[in-house]
């Protein structure tokens, strides 16, 4: 069995954290374009998922509940179906945009509706994920979680495993291999650091499986993520279930060897070796 390492963090709320679609329509509309070339514009990776089920359904079935993401009077994403997963967006880090989430599809130039969510968010970091949901409680209460991602690179032939409590559900224990690797409350995420290879995840709740055990691919240089989203408080009949991210880890950097020592390297013979 793999060692689990896990680093468990607390996501930071929606209000300093991060833009998401927002400017992505900036960048369509080609606002962002005109920076000097000498300019490096530092930005953020940022990653959407759909996890506000409001109608019962799970990602498996016919889309669940549509939303609408609009920037004031701009449509960012239209028709955006439940277990559905966008980016990643490369946004400006540390600018602000005011976002609303519709439920339905709808015409964001001439809504009159109140958004379902609706906030003043700004991207940081290298790396994000923002999972449409609602916490734990007796009413519905929309919101944008964010996690976020440590894209950092790992040692040759290991991966990332990620797992994040998005669910309208109380603590859980996230078990890999059958063995514990945190508690998670609503709102935080660990990572694990693993040899590239399938794992048996789960999620419990009180001992009782919610989620899996499901075999999960860890693979190498890669971030693997397991958000787990559902059972709001208005629908009985919405389970929890998983939804699952994938992104690039960051190239390592390979030491400069000096070309004096690389000549003298190349000049010595190689030791002999031998195997079986």
């Amino acid at each position: 069995m793999h060692d689990v390492v896990t680093r468990p963090t607390r996501h930071t709320r929606l209000g300093r954290l991060l833009a998401v679609v927002g400017v992505f329509a900036l960048f369509a509309a080609g606002l962002f374009s005109a920076a000097p070339a000498s300019t490096a514009t530092v930005t953020t990776d940022v990653y959407v998922l759909h996890g506000l089920n409001l109608d019962g359904q799970t990602a498996a079935t016919d889309g669940g509940t549509p939303v609408t993401v609009c920037n004031d009077l701009k449509t960012i994403v239209a028709d955006f179906q439940f277990g559905d997963v966008i980016g990643p967006l490369a946004l400006p880090s540390d600018e602000e945009i005011n976002l609303q989430v519709y439920d339905g599809v709808v015409d964001c130039a001439t809504i009159e509706a109140t958004p379902i969510i609706f906030a003043d968010v700004i991207p940081t970091g290298a790396a994000v994920a923002l999972v449409a949901t609602s916490p734990p409680g007796l009413e519905l209460a929309p919101e944008l979680a964010a996690f976020p991602l440590d894209t950092a690179c790992t040692k040759a032939g290991q991966g990332v495993l990620v797992a994040a409590h998005a669910a309208a559900a109380p603590e859980v224990d996230v078990q890999v291999n059958g063995t514990s690797a945190g508690m998670l409350t609503y709102g935080e995420s660990l990572a694990a650091p693993l040899v590239a290879a399938t794992y048996s995840v789960a999620v419990l709740l009180g001992g009782t499986p919610i989620v899996g055990p499901a075999d999960v691919p860890v693979t190498n240089a890669n971030l693997t993520g397991v958000f787990v989203v559902g059972n709001q408080p208005t629908s009985e009949t919405s389970p929890v279930v998983p939804l699952f991210l994938n992104v690039k880890l960051a190239t390592c950097e390979v030491p400069a060897v000096p070309a004096a020592a690389a000549a003298a390297a190349a000049a010595t013979p190689a030791a002999a070796t031998f195997t079986g």
